[in-house]
């Protein structure tokens, strides 16, 4: 992730797919700043929007030990599982979504 996605008054992050070759991060601060990320990724499934506690996801991403990492979303009311693709799950990080109010 670039920078512009972690700044300190990001408090939620949402994933979503457009395409089978990229996952799209994307937040907003308290004051209306944004910012979006396209990841290259592969993305199998159907079309999920996902918020996440920006720091949760932080140290999860931080804890495991690899250069890619497989992301299992299994749904916005389901937790979601990061594993690390070059090892065959010796670390896992469980991370539950948030519910964001429109």
């Amino acid at each position: 992730m670039k920078s512009e996605l972690i700044v300190n008054k990001i408090t939620a992050i949402y994933f979503y797919s457009s395409s089978t070759s990229s996952l799209d991060l994307s937040t907003e601060t308290e004051i209306g700043d944004r910012a979006k990320e396209s990841l290259p990724a592969f993305v199998d499934g159907d079309n999920l929007l996902i918020y996440f506690n920006i720091s949760y996801l932080l140290e999860g991403l931080k804890s495991i030990d690899s250069g890619k990492i497989k992301i299992e979303l299994n749904g916005s009311k389901y937790p979601t599982v990061f594993t690390p693709v070059d090892r065959d799950r010796e670390s896992l990080y469980l991370l539950m979504p948030v519910t964001i109010k429109s």
